[in-house]
C-alpha cells in the first residue's frame, strides 16, 4: 500500500499485538493515527503515536472518526463492514479478519470456481466497497524475508517498539493460552 504522509488511517484494536504494530509502521510513514481500544489502553496508545483513540466500549466509531484514507480491520464481521461508513471514497479498506473475495482468488491462481465462491461469499464486502466508492482488499499474510529484515532493522534502530505484557514458563502453557484467548493481552 503507497501511502502519503498526510494521510489517515484508522486501525481497529490497537492495543493487540497487530494494531499497536500497525500503529508504529503508520506513524513511521507519516500518517494520521486513529485506533481503538478500552478507555484503560488509551495512555499506552498514545506513547505509541496514535494522533486519536476512541473507546470502543463508550463510542461508536462510526460516529466518531473522521473521514480516513484507510482503515486496517482486524475484526471483521459487522466492524468490518461498517469500516466503508468511515473510508474516504477511493479509501481503501485493507482486512487481515474479513472474508476473501474473487480479486484474492485471481492473484493467487486460483480456478475459476473458487473465484466465484470467494466473490459470492464476500459480496455484502464488496458492495459496501462500491456503494463508499472504496477499495476492499483481504490482507493474506504470508513469508516475506524482505519485510522481516525491514522489521529488524526498524527494531534495531528503536523505531518500532514491542512490549512484552507477560511472561509463562513452558509449564505454565495453558495459563497462558487461557490468558490469551480472554482477549485482553496487549501485543501477544
Amino acid at each position: 500500500m503507497q501511502v502519503k504522509a498526510d494521510e489517515s488511517i484508522l486501525i481497529y484494536a490497537g492495543a493487540g499485538g497487530l494494531g499497536s504494530t500497525m500503529i508504529q509502521l503508520a506513524k513511521n510513514s507519516g500518517l494520521k493515527v486513529i485506533t481503538t481500544a478500552s478507555a484503560k489502553n488509551h495512555p499506552f496508545l498514545y506513547e505509541l503515536g496514535a494522533d486519536l483513540v476512541i473507546d470502543y466500549r463508550t463510542q461508536d466509531f462510526t460516529q466518531n472518526c473522521p473521514p480516513v484514507d484507510y482503515v486496517f480491520d482486524t475484526i471483521g464481521s459487522k466492524t468490518l463492514l461498517d469500516s466503508f461508513k468511515v473510508v474516504k471514497p477511493q479509501g481503501k479498506v485493507v482486512s487481515v479478519s474479513g472474508l476473501p473475495d474473487k480479486k484474492f482468488a485471481q492473484s493467487y491462481g486460483l480456478n475459476l470456481f473458487w473465484q466465484q465462491a470467494f466473490g459470492l461469499v464476500s459480496s455484502k464486502i464488496t458492495n459496501a466497497a462500491k456503494k463508499a466508492q472504496a477499495e476492499y482488499e483481504f490482507l493474506f499474510m504470508k513469508p516475506n524475508g524482505q519485510q522481516l529484515a525491514t522489521l529488524f532493522e526498524l527494531l534495531v534502530y528503536h523505531q518500532l517498539s514491542v512490549q512484552i505484557d507477560c511472561q509463562y514458563d513452558f509449564e505454565q502453557i495453558q495459563e497462558a493460552l487461557d490468558y490469551v484467548a480472554k482477549g485482553h493481552a496487549k501485543e501477544k
